[in-house]
């Protein structure tokens, strides 16, 4: 009996991990943010943003860190010559909550 718990706690854990990511993936593409970074492609060449599969291998490990430079409190991991234009961008998350925020670095470093 006791297996049976845990496998459903497990898949409940699961389940809302995914929920959560897709909560991220609908906010990140609300804020526009998808007109700059691709899922793969890096467009740093074309002006545009570094492609999210780049930032999750750099925020690997390290939610915390993303949510902070999301927040505007961290400094560019990630292709530091296109932060200019970056932190004029990080304005559109400015009235997002913590949770908020939470799930678009759980949708990025799940990529």
């Amino acid at each position: 009996m006791k297996k049976k718990v845990v496998i459903a706690a497990f898949s409940m854990v699961i389940a809302a991990t995914f929920a959560f990511a897709a909560s991220g993936k609908s906010k990140f593409t609300s804020k526009g943010c998808t007109a700059c970074h691709h899922p793969s492609k890096d467009q740093l060449a074309m002006g545009l943003g570094s492609s999210l599969k780049m930032i999750s291998v750099k925020y690997k490990g390290d939610k915390a860190g993303l949510v902070a430079f999301l927040q505007g409190k961290g400094k560019p991991r990630v292709a530091p010559q296109g932060y200019p234009i970056m932190r004029g961008q990080l304005a559109r998350l400015s009235g997002m909550g913590k949770s908020d925020l939470n799930a678009i670095a759980d949708f990025i470093l799940n990529r």
